[in-house]
């Protein structure tokens, strides 16, 4: 059996198992474990009706003029193989801490640092793309109206491109985009503190400098 009928028949149960178990519904694990698996279905209704092919074997997605980062990270949110803290930490690889989301500009404390989190609703995610939009607005005189979530589902920015090395740029962009989102998240996980700092630590290191002070003098 052929890998995208595979993935197909794996598509097929997942709307099944949906339909008789909204994620509304699920208990808090679970829903975090279906969000962060199921990346394509977090897109929309445009991305549940795009066939497989449209997004990795479609020209400029798997293309060898990609980066390779690009590509394994295009890879991965495909096949469901990308772990973010929240399923991370699900599967007990991870402390509670470090399944919300690393980023400061998050609004609200312990957001959950899942795909659809950290790809479409985080203010970083709206923020590159916001960036993306006006580059290509100053490389083509053309304003896209592209969301975060049309960037997962490999959308271009109009119905017809110019030219194939224009549709390549933009194929470029975007997996630069989502590669640059995650490679941020890791940056900022990497540099968040395991543990909030004591408070009262300067304090007692002044006392016992006043202490050995004292006695010196003395």
């Amino acid at each position: 059996m052929h890998w995208s009928d595979l993935q197909q028949q794996r598509q097929e149960q997942r709307q099944q198992q949906t339909q008789q178990q909204p994620a509304s519904q699920l208990p808090l694990e679970k829903a975090v474990a279906n969000d962060t698996l199921d990346v394509l279905e977090t897109c929309g209704s445009h991305a549940q009706q795009a066939p497989s092919q449209r997004t990795w074997e479609q020209p400029g997605a798997s293309a060898s003029y990609l980066d390779r980062q690009h590509r394994v990270l295009w890879w991965r949110l495909l096949h469901t193989s990308l772990k973010c803290g929240a399923y991370r930490a699900y599967i007990g690889r991870a402390t509670p801490a470090q399944a919300s989301c690393p980023f400061s500009c998050c609004i609200g404390p312990g957001q959950p640092q899942t795909i659809s989190h950290l790809f479409i609703t985080c203010p970083v995610a709206a923020t590159v793309t916001d960036w993306l939009c006006r580059l290509w607005q100053a490389m083509t005189g053309y304003l896209p109206v592209v969301s975060a979530a049309s960037l997962l589902a490999a959308d271009t920015p109009s119905e017809q491109l110019p030219s194939d090395a224009l549709l390549q740029t933009w194929h470029r962009l975007r997996l630069a985009v989502l590669h640059s989102i995650w490679a941020a998240s890791q940056i900022a996980e990497a540099s968040r503190p395991t543990q909030a700092p004591d408070a009262s630590e300067p304090v007692a290191t002044l006392e016992s400098g006043d202490a050995a002070g004292q006695q010196v003098s003395m």
